[in-house]
């Protein structure tokens, strides 16, 4: 039998938190003051955190703490003590994105549950494998997996697997999206993104209109709950720590009921009650995602990219002494209720309904089909769309509803009363939980009025506000027994409170000291390489490879999934540079199957590579049994720290440190094997199974780009397996810093989007730079005029010398 999935809901606060329990989540997730991927919710102080896992653990509901922003070495060991406490007051498990805190959490903590967050981006069979391997008890899958992606993810480990199933989506998949950080200094893997998809976008060569190309629709996937309980989901998320109690409630209440049918084999169906109150709460317009469309064609809303509430009615007339509008309306308008209007010039406005009216009639309310009017100070077209955007009577079922969260635990009481003999009671729960109280000599031989049993039963049966429910009283009594009832109910309500807190006593853990065992990353400066950078070379063209191969590149990087990948391997046979096969980052498992078939082809027809170069650790757990040569790491496993570095380099042979780490964190890394820099060129800022359908409309030789609101424009390619690819709107170039930069073992240069010409004028520039630099001459910096004329955007130094927040 199919086991019913976990309901998982957020909590941005604490009201938030109480919407949760109150509306049957069987867990939440919270964050810290700290490192945890929404730096503007609300979040827990520890006081607040115990008070919270207190509540959930008295509700038998589980507490996930987020840890799941990237971490520099100096944070390190802030992040850790957080876990540790929050261990100690009884944690349910810990989110964590960053890889630097696997080994010593392992080590000091190895009863802590982990779960490896979605920003770690797993997305295949081989990834979560070695999550399991290395003692995950779970992890969250990347929001654009298919149904039969996640089944064979299922079927392949004994991992637990957490999908999202409502709220907010990434265009890009998550951990992988540097534009937020590239164009404002807030990282999204810091917790601080500030949304550029969002934002409005022209596409060049311009086709169609100005719109939110990136701004994604919300998810729902309410009435596919059965299909992904059979594909194995062991846990379905609600996102939205940022959004109200009010929302957390009614999603919550939602799908606990839809889970509640699934669990007894009815059919999952929203009603058309759960439906409005969905939309209602906040939707942007709602998308199944992936799941069961892969081509994505109904993920992106292009016209709005907030909350678009629900059809209110149309405008069917408009008065301009007194301004009002006279509304006819598909669903009820309360005073209290948001409203937004559209303007004849296309501007949106919206308030809260103050006063209403039908002709001089001052109305409260007005039902489905009734014509109202609005004051209102701006004109509106008749005929245009009103919105309702807030209910005020569903938020006020929500707060109802948050008042009775202490009264759902039910008990049964045993009690013996017998005359000379002490009072004994005890209090059960359905969990095993058993208080027991023994006072006395309290009860005595009644001398006038023999307590009633009927009224002690119904006494008993009172919870007095303590958080329990009795629903059966098992009472032993003498009939001549008297004692005061005020000391009868100081009996029971101190019972109901010692069985709460052995409800919660049970999840604290004693106090045990822990030793990180950090150490200091040395300062890289100080131990420097006792040969000069390696230049590596990424090109994606075969007329790259050779300008490349005569500029006498070190390694070239070349994309296993390219059609030209044999040629290539080819041309750099018998010459200086290596030659390292390329996957991207996003390998589904389809992919990987396919990768390894173009690898053993390669290898049998003497075509072996010099090394792969794979963006996560599946891809290299796929295909390390078939390649006997290195295996170097990309950008894309997110290396921020020195402990990440040292459990990476049990795998790597090379790896590409963090395009987020400016000079101080730079300069400090202490990894154990080659680090490799980008210096120059392309830095991809998104990465999306989404595409533009708009793209598939030009001429093949024509590269796009995406224009902001500034101008800067954002060119954009197809991946190399399918999905889009986004790059920042103007070139990295640290040529200026290469004497501080010389003790790293390579200097990367990303020339995947220049001609070959550039390519290979760029690549003599670093070449002759770094021979001065190693030389200890004077650096020539002539060359970056030349750098920047091919550059359109300009040129940047990245976070080099400015530090993301």
């Amino acid at each position: 039998m199919t086991r019913t999935p976990e309901l998982l809901a957020p909590a941005g606060n604490m009201e938030a938190l109480f919407a949760a329990v109150a509306n049957g989540a069987d867990a939440v997730y919270l964050a810290g003051q700290r490192f945890g991927a929404r730096a503007s919710a609300g979040n827990f102080s520890m006081n607040e955190l115990k008070e919270a896992l207190e509540h959930c653990h008295f509700h038998g509901v589980k507490t996930y703490l987020t840890l799941n922003t990237l971490l520099f070495d100096k944070e390190l060991e802030d992040a850790l003590e957080q876990a540790h406490l929050a261990y100690q007051l009884g944690i349910d498990a810990i989110i964590i994105q960053d890889k630097g805190l696997i080994t010593p959490l392992r080590r000091e903590l190895p009863e802590l549950k982990l779960h490896a967050s979605t920003q770690m981006t797993v997305h295949n069979t081989a990834q979560a494998l070695w999550f399991q391997e290395m003692g995950f008890e779970r992890v969250i899958l990347t929001r654009e997996l298919e149904l039969s992606e996640i089944t064979r993810i299922n079927e392949e480990t004994d991992i637990g697997l957490e999908v999202f199933v409502h709220g907010a989506l990434c265009f890009c998949y998550s951990g992988q999206c540097l534009m937020s950080s590239f164009i404002g200094d807030r990282s999204g893997n810091r917790g601080r993104c500030a949304q550029p998809c969002r934002r409005e976008y022209q596409l060049h060569p311009k086709i169609g209109l100005i719109a939110h190309k990136l701004s994604m629709k919300d998810l729902q996937l309410a009435q596919y709950l059965t299909e992904l309980s059979q594909a194995g989901v062991a846990s379905m998320k609600i996102e939205g720590r940022m959004r109200s109690p009010g929302y957390v409630g009614v999603v919550v209440r939602t799908y606990r009921r839809l889970l509640d049918e699934l669990a007894i084999g009815r059919p999952v169906e929203l009603s058309n009650k759960e439906s409005h109150d969905l939309l209602q709460v906040f939707n942007r317009e709602f998308t199944p995602g992936y799941s069961l469309d892969k081509s994505g064609k109904d993920v992106v809303n292009t016209q709005r990219p907030d909350n678009r509430g629900v059809e209110l009615g149309k405008v069917v007339k408009f008065n301009n002494s007194p301004k009002r509008i006279s509304v006819k309306l598909v669903v009820p308008l309360r005073l209290g209720d948001g409203v937004e209007f559209t303007t004849a010039v296309g501007d949106s406005f919206g308030f809260s309904i103050g006063v209403l009216f039908r002709g001089r009639e001052k109305l409260e309310s007005a039902e489905p089909g009734e014509t109202v009017e609005i004051p209102i100070r701006q004109e509106v077209e008749v005929g245009s769309n009103a919105r309702k955007t807030f209910d005020a009577r569903l938020n006020n079922d929500i707060k109802r509803a948050l008042k009775g969260t202490c009264s759902d635990i039910e008990v049964s009481i045993r009690g013996v009363l017998s005359p000379n003999s002490d009072l004994e009671l005890s209090a059960s729960d359905d969990d095993g939980h058993i208080a027991e109280l023994r006072e006395g000599p309290l009860v005595q031989v009644a001398k006038k009025s023999p307590l009633d049993r009927n009224k002690v039963i119904q006494m008993l049966q009172s919870s007095g506000g303590t958080g329990f429910t009795v629903t059966h009283v098992d009472l032993t009594m003498d009939g001549n027994c008297f004692m005061p009832v005020s000391e009868l109910k100081k009996a029971r309500r101190d019972v109901l409170i010692e069985l709460k807190s052995m409800r919660i006593a049970g999840h604290a853990r004693p106090q045990r000291s822990v030793d990180w065992k950090l150490g200091s990353p040395a300062d890289i400066t100080s131990e420097a390489s006792p040969r000069k950078p390696l230049l590596t070379v990424s090109t994606e063209s075969l007329d790259g490879v050779k300008p490349l191969i005569a500029e006498r590149a070190d390694w070239i990087y070349f994309p296993l999934f390219h059609a030209d990948a044999k040629s290539a391997i080819k041309l750099a046979k018998g010459s200086n540079p290596s030659i390292a096969l390329e996957l991207p980052v996003i390998t589904l498992d389809h992919q990987l199957d396919r990768a390894v078939d173009i690898l053993d082809g390669l290898i049998e027809n003497g075509l072996s590579p010099d090394a792969l170069r794979v963006g996560n650790i599946g891809a290299l757990r796929r295909l390390e049994p078939h390649f006997d040569g290195q295996i170097f790491a990309s950008s894309g496993l997110n290396l921020q720290n020195s402990v990440a570095m040292n459990l990476a380099a049990k795998s790597f042979s090379r790896f590409q440190v963090s395009l987020e780490l400016d000079r101080d964190e730079l300069l400090k890394l202490n990894g154990p094997l080659e680090l490799e820099v980008q210096v120059q060129g392309a830095v991809q800022v998104m990465l999306t199974r989404q595409e533009f359908f708009e793209v598939h409309k030009l001429n093949p030789t024509v590269n796009p780009c995406l224009e902001d609101r500034t101008g800067a424009m954002f060119p954009v390619r197809p991946g190399m397996n399918g999905g889009m690819r986004i790059f920042n709107s103007r070139d990295l170039c640290l040529l200026d810093y290469l004497e501080e930069l010389k003790a790293f073992d390579c200097f990367h240069l990303n020339l995947a989007l220049n001609r070959p010409k550039d390519a290979a004028t760029t690549l003599a520039i670093y070449r002759d730079a770094l021979n001065w630099v190693m030389d200890g001459k004077e650096l020539d910096l002539s060359g970056k005029t030349y750098l920047k004329s091919f550059s359109k955007q300009g040129i940047t130094a990245g976070h080099y010398n400015r530090p993301v927040l």
